[in-house]
Formats: C-alpha cells, structure tokens, sequence
C-alpha cells in the first residue's frame, strides 16, 4: 500500500493529475487486495464527496451563466469609484480586499474547498477588470483565504479536528478566528498588491495580466 502510495504521487510530480493518480492507486489496491471493498467504502465520506460535488457544479454554473461577471462587476464598482478620484491603488486594494471578505464568508458557510471552487471563476473575471492584477495572483488569494477560514468549526478539515478534540464551541471559533482572519487578510492583500499588482503594472504581458481592452 505505501509502494501504491508512493507511486501516484511520484505520477503527480511528473504532471501526471493527481487526482486521477489517487484513483489509480486506490484501484490497484483493490484488485491486489491490499485492501478490502468494505474497507474502502467504510473510509469514504459520502458528506464530504456530495459537498465537493455540489461545489464544482455551483462553480461551473457560476461561471456559464454569467452570475461570476454580474458579482465581478460589483466588486469593481467600488475599485471604480476610487479610480475615477485618481486613487488607482485603492480601487485595486478595494478589489483585493473584497474578493477576500467574499471568500473567506462563503469558505466558513460552506468550507473551504467547495468556496474556492465557487468563488474561482469570480476572482478571473475581477483579474480581467483591472489591469493591475494577474489571473495567478488573484487566485493564490483565493486559495490562501478560503483555506484560512478560521471561524466555523466546518470550515475547514483542521479546524473539525480541532474542534472534535478540543470541544471548542462556535463562539470560541468566531470570538478568535475572525481577528486571525482580519490580519490573514491584511497580509495576503499586501502581498498581492506588492508582489502581482506591481509586476503587471511594469509588465503586463510577461506577468499574464489582462487589459481591459483585452478583456
């Protein structure tokens, strides 16, 4: 079992996709009988793969029907209004900062791998309204935010498992998450802001950024 192990993931680092290489190798322990059916299915978390499930088809249905553009398009009215002053730093901050409010409320709702799915489409389309940030930057925040979803117990595997055996109750989680999320935000803005929206404004093209005039 730990050669099968070892095997997907040296797949996965030759770009083979880790998910199918999971899949492979929980197959070949199967049919070796490494491991019994009973055993797989008892290991399943049937919760889990219907909300994983669900947040891919809400993500692709985000995006297909345009509600991802209508919810970028809000977002960007508040970047717009400081950019129209002449404070295009703060309509890009404003953008950064919203995006990860959004993120980080709908990851402690939901958790946080079906709001990174959700919200994903959401982050390209606020990426392709502002010339100052990249499709790469905004969505290492996405990912950085949903999964430092610190106030709901669910919101993440750790925090569940934290929560089990500390018996931490909801409030605890939200009376000490949400500052810790407060400065995670701080912190992820100022580095895409420094570190993305920067470099797409020296060079737009070599960074992967978009125009609007592109877009």
């Amino acid at each position: 079992s730990i050669l099968i192990i070892l095997g997907a993931y040296l797949l996965a680092i030759r770009d083979f996709p880790l998910v199918l290489g999971t899949l492979l190798g929980a197959i070949i322990c199967v049919v070796t009988r490494s491991m019994q059916m009973s055993q797989v299915l008892q290991c399943l978390s049937w919760p889990m793969l219907l909300t994983f499930g669900a947040g891919v088809a809400v993500s692709n249905a985000i995006t297909k029907t345009g509600v991802a553009h209508a919810l970028a398009t809000i977002i960007n009215v508040f970047g717009n209004w400081a950019e129209e002053g002449g404070m295009k730093v703060l309509g890009t901050t404003g953008r950064l900062v919203a995006l990860a409010v959004v993120a980080q409320f709908m990851a402690n709702t939901l958790s946080n791998a079906p709001a990174g799915l959700i919200i994903a489409p959401l982050a390209l389309a606020v990426a392709n309204n502002d010339d100052m940030l990249s499709p790469d930057g905004v969505c290492i925040l996405v990912v950085i935010t949903c999964n430092m979803a610190l106030s709901t117990p669910f919101a993440t595997g750790s925090n569940a498992a934290i929560s089990n055996l500390a018996g931490f109750s909801h409030w605890q989680f939200l009376r000490f998450g949400l500052p810790a999320q407060a400065i995670v935000t701080i912190i992820v803005v100022g580095w895409t802001y420094y570190f993305e929206a920067l470099k797409c404004s020296a060079d737009p093209i070599g960074h992967g950024c978009t125009t609007r005039e592109e877009a």
